[in-house]
């Protein structure tokens, strides 16, 4: 199977900030395979210049002590983001993350 991603140019909004360490990466995936179909990701938010060590601990650090499902305010050096948080339900259970992304405010 054949898989390739390209870029898309997008009107999303972009960290133009560039006096503090934050630099927030917004971007569009397509990609063509097997099928038919195009498929299409709308939109995902990444942070340049930290670990993914870091940004997995701060995603799990709103989740858990933040909302669980919802909107989670911060701020980043200058930049005012939220920590958009959504559980997955298990039955009998805790909820465990289900996804969890950083957004420009």
């Amino acid at each position: 199977m054949r898989v390739a991603a390209a870029l898309l140019c997008n009107t999303l909004p972009q960290d133009h900030d560039y006096t503090d360490d934050v630099n927030v990466v917004s971007v569009m995936f397509a990609w063509d395979d097997a099928d038919d179909e195009v498929e299409v990701k709308p939109m995902s938010t990444f942070l340049c210049g930290s670990t993914i060590e870091w940004e997995m601990a701060v995603l799990t650090m709103a989740f858990l002590g933040g909302h669980q499902e919802g909107e989670n305010p911060i701020t980043l050096g200058t930049e005012a983001m939220v920590i958009k948080c959504f559980p997955q339900r298990i039955r009998g259970g805790a909820n465990k993350i289900g996804t969890a992304y950083l957004e420009l405010a």
